[in-house]
């Protein structure tokens, strides 16, 4: 009876990391889209 609760927990573990990723590739994008748009306008004036 130990397989079906290590399946559930590497499932949830998963579930977790995927979350995780992505909320810091949104982030990552976030910051990225809002460092290009500073240079951009750094470079326009």
């Amino acid at each position: 009876m130990e397989f079906p609760a290590q399946k559930t927990s590497t499932d949830t573990a998963l579930t977790w990391i995927v979350a995780v990723f992505g909320v810091v590739k949104r982030y990552c994008v976030y910051l990225f889209t809002k460092r290009l748009s500073s240079e951009a306008t750094v470079l326009s004036v």
